[in-house]
């Protein structure tokens, strides 16, 4: 009650009040309420009541308060219906707060302790009347949007509220989600090969449909239905069998060549939306094809003979596809959308101006004279001829018919690159003669195109990439390119210094001198394996100025040869050493996180438990600084500390992710699913709620949530850990180049003891592989040859005994090798991983039945 005085200023404010049932009118003073009034609040009235307000010697006029006994809501029951088409069944809660999508019935039961007479549903400030029966009613209501309800009583032509106010929400059906469980990128295959894919998706309602849809070369689509039966999660699988796959040409159609692709995508669909994946490629490569790595983006020497045409076509392609997905979400229209598809018309257009140069520069230097580079020279011309139509519609915002044409020109850009045979574009290739130098013209030529910051003298680095240690990583693998070309420089005549030759050494010298600056600047001291790395590189320009001035030949080509990659090696295992470093750092990190959290949890106990001490003493503890208490909380010392934990911890989930595409592929999976946990965890978002919470002063609400964060921290500490064991093991002991290079000096030196049947060097080479394969596959992975030995031994020094000792050990040889290869990224590799059970005991037992013939057990 408030009581504001009008035309005096009283002294003191009183109020009388007069219950039913009571003895007569009571009087109690009344509080100030601003600078004009006076109230008092009554509470807990439970029978009528007169009162009036006394100022000196004024009295306002008698009021009365009559009390109404309404029922109130003992028992709430929803009945909630989703409809049919989302495959929920209809389900009972005894809460108010419902959500649905639009069409979810909620039929409402109530039960009151009186007669529930008058009852009314109101949604939305809209009433209507319940069935009621005795002391229960019901009515229902259908979600269509968004609002919120309560059931009310009329009483004296009034709606009285008799429950709280409940939210009503409006759940999303959103758009299925669809990805490519295998193989999840763009592959190369041969014209009859099978291409297994298999698909995941999920709908919050349920995949209703799965579809493959593929297309060759651009033309019309084939699609494939996938699903059988309806679910939240679903996966598909479909078998691309090249050999049945056909393309049109002329008025028939032919089987797929070199030079065809496939592009293919995956369709999942719902009630009433539809998602597609991104776009894949599934090129045709010739059969004899013969693959050699290509260097990183930092430097090195060629472009791609046609890779960097097809390449830059098909992310013109890819990119194509994305904007016509984003446009279909809504994810991007009007001017953005319109300004996207304007790059991508430059680009095509750029593209087009360089292949019109390169096919120009060719017609000038007469190398159509080679077949090989003539179907390259038509090829790409065909593909022109595709791109520029294609820039047309994108320069005109026609994304549909854009795609088409551009798949055109891409599959003309792959056939231009399956014409040439021999796929080493640096100009260490091997190639000789006529021939080989309209190979190295066009590759020169590519080289000035398709990359115009590189001339033909000098490679500088990327746009992007630094002086510091995370531009080192590549540069192994560069390093391992120069040796490959010091080989093949090896190989000529002794003391023929071709002009072209001398080139090569000449500007093999300054890639040298270049690459040993840039690693001086960038770990010089700080590395030990760099510092090798650069002192080797110190003794190749000292052999290389030899070697110009005509002194050492052909072994002084050789030791040049093995000096860089020595160095190549010591590069590389500085970067292992890096990864090692960066994940124990990221390990220490989170555990000074848990340290910090565990600290935290334990002052909440501690201050859980004295707040229940205090209430059953009845007295009250603040929430803040308390002195005398060990360990006392401090909401605003462990907000902030909350705060700092967030940062810290997005910085080394960032450093993370940055660090994971440079692991091995089994340590950089084991690292993605830890972040994956992370990330689903939510934790940053934990930290930055609890600091808030602190802030606020109510810190007892977060004990559950704070728990979970620690034991989510220690369980990522622990992955990490375990990540950084095995980084560490490789780092101290993986195969690498080196030992491959080892196993095929091994090779070498027991085919040479095998022709001249020297029996001594072949159980000396036999015990070298045995070491070998002890250091390499540790004693798990080595076989078990005792029964081969026990039944050379029997043998005794038969011819047919030697023979038997020299397969076994080839057999075993094929076996580290191919360890070594896959595990070592070896220079030259084929373009389809080797299956892995060709690396199995069961292999390792077929070779020896095939050694020992009918003697096997």
């Amino acid at each position: 009650m408030r009581s504001p005085p009008w035309g005096f200023e009283p002294g003191a404010m009183r109020l009388y009040a007069a219950f039913l049932s009571g003895p007569g009118w009571e009087r109690a003073d009344m509080s100030a309420a601003g600078e004009d009034a006076s109230e008092f609040v009554l509470v807990a009235v439970t029978e009528p009541v007169e009162y009036y307000v006394s100022a000196g010697s004024l009295n306002s006029e008698r009021f009365r308060v009559d009390v109404a006994d309404l029922p109130v809501v003992e028992a709430l029951a929803l009945d909630v219906t989703w409809p049919e088409w989302t495959g929920v069944a209809t389900r009972r809660q005894f809460e108010g707060d419902v959500a649905g999508v639009e069409g979810t019935r909620v039929a409402v039961e109530a039960t009151a302790d009186l007669p529930f007479a008058g009852a009314h549903l109101v949604r939305d400030g809209v009433a209507q009347p319940m069935d009621v029966e005795g002391r229960s009613g019901a009515a229902g209501f259908e979600i269509d949007r968004a609002g919120a309800w309560h059931l009310a009583v009329l009483h004296e032509g009034a709606l009285v509220r008799v429950t709280e106010e409940f939210a009503i929400d409006v759940a999303v059906d959103t758009p299925p989600e669809v990805e490519f469980a295998f193989p999840g990128r763009d592959r190369s295959v041969t014209s009859i090969e099978e291409l297994a894919l298999r698909f995941r998706a999920r709908d919050d309602f349920g995949v209703e449909g799965l579809a493959l849809e593929y297309s060759v070369n651009g033309g019309p689509s084939v699609r494939r239905e996938l699903l059988d039966e309806r679910d939240i999660k679903v996966t598909g699988g479909a078998l691309l069998m090249f050999e049945d796959l056909t393309t049109p040409e002329g008025a028939t159609a032919r089987a797929l060549r070199p030079g065809d692709v496939v592009s293919f995508f995956a369709e999942a669909r719902d009630r009433e939306q539809a998602t597609r994946s991104a776009l894949y490629f599934a090129d045709v490569r010739p059969f004899d094809r013969r693959y050699r790595e290509r260097q990183s983006q930092g430097g090195g020497g060629g472009g791609g003979q046609g890779i960097d045409i097809a390449a830059r076509q098909r992310d013109i392609v890819s990119a194509t596809w994305n904007l016509m997905l984003e446009r279909d979400r809504g994810e991007r229209s009007g001017r953005e959308l319109d300004d996207r598809t304007d790059v991508l018309a430059l680009l095509q257009e750029r593209l087009m101006e360089q292949i019109d140069t390169l096919i120009a520069r060719s017609e000038g230097r007469g190398l159509s004279a080679s077949a090989e580079i003539d179907v390259f020279v038509t090829e790409l011309a065909r593909a022109r001829e595709y791109m520029a139509p294609a820039a047309e519609r994108l320069a005109e915002h026609v994304l549909d018919e854009a795609l088409p044409l551009e798949q055109k020109a891409l599959q003309h850009a792959l056939a231009a690159e399956a014409g040439l045979r021999e796929m080493n574009v640096s100009l260490a290739s091997e190639s000789a003669g006529a021939g080989g130098g309209m190979d190295r013209s066009l590759s020169e030529l590519i080289d000035l195109e398709m990359d115009p910051e590189r001339n033909r003298y000098e490679m500088p680095r990327a746009p992007g990439q630094s002086d510091t240690a995370a531009g080192e990583d590549a540069e192994w693998e560069r390093l391992e390119e120069l040796a490959r070309r010091q080989e093949a420089l090896a190989r000529s005549p002794d003391g023929q210094q071709m002009p072209v030759s001398r080139w090569r050494q000449e500007r093999l010298r300054r890639e040298v001198e270049e690459m040993r600056q840039r690693l001086a600047r960038a770990g010089g001291g700080r590395s030990g394996r760099i510092d090798d790395a650069i002192e080797r590189l110190d003794q190749v320009r000292a052999a290389i100025d030899d070697s110009l001035e005509g002194q050492g030949g052909r072994r002084q080509q050789e030791r040049i040869a093995e000096a860089l990659k020595e160095a190549a090696e010591r590069l590389r295992d500085a970067g292992r050493q890096r990864s090692v470093d960066a994940m124990e750092e990221a390990q220490r990190g989170v555990e000074r996180l848990v340290r910090t959290q565990q600290g935290i949890n334990e002052r909440l106990k501690t201050l859980q438990d004295e707040s229940l001490d205090a209430a059953r003493r009845g007295t009250r503890l603040p929430y803040g600084s308390r002195t005398g208490t060990a360990g006392a909380l401090d909401v605003a010392t462990d907000g902030d500390r909350k705060r700092r934990m967030q940062e810290e911890f997005g910085e080394i989930v960032r450093r993370l992710e940055a660090l994971r595409p440079s692991l091995p592929e089994r340590e950089g999976a084991s690292l993605e699913r830890a972040l994956d946990d992370v990330s689903d965890a939510r934790l940053v978002e934990r930290m930055a709620a609890a600091a808030e919470v602190f802030d606020r002063g109510r810190p007892l609400f977060l004990i559950g949530q704070e728990e979970y964060v620690e034991e989510a921290l220690a369980r990522f500490g622990d992955r990490l850990g375990r990540v950084a064991a095995r980084l560490a093991a490789r780092a101290d002991g993986a195969p690498t180049v080196t030992g491959l290079a080892r196993a095929q000096g091994l090779r070498r030196d027991l085919e040479r003891a095998a022709a001249g049947e020297d029996t001594a060097a072949i159980e000396r080479i036999a015990r070298a592989v045995t070491a070998m394969e002890l250091e390499v596959l540790g004693p798990d992975g080595t076989p078990d040859l005792s029964p081969d030995r026990a039944r050379y031994r029997a043998l005794g020094t038969s011819g047919a005994n030697t023979e038997r000792l020299y397969r076994m050990t080839l057999d075993r040889l094929d076996r580290l090798e191919v360890t070594l290869a896959l595990s070592g990224r070896a220079g030259i590799r084929a373009e389809a991983p080797r299956n892995d059970a060709y690396d199995s005991e069961e292999v390792a037992r077929y070779f020896r039945s095939l050694s020992c013939g009918r003697d096997c057990p």
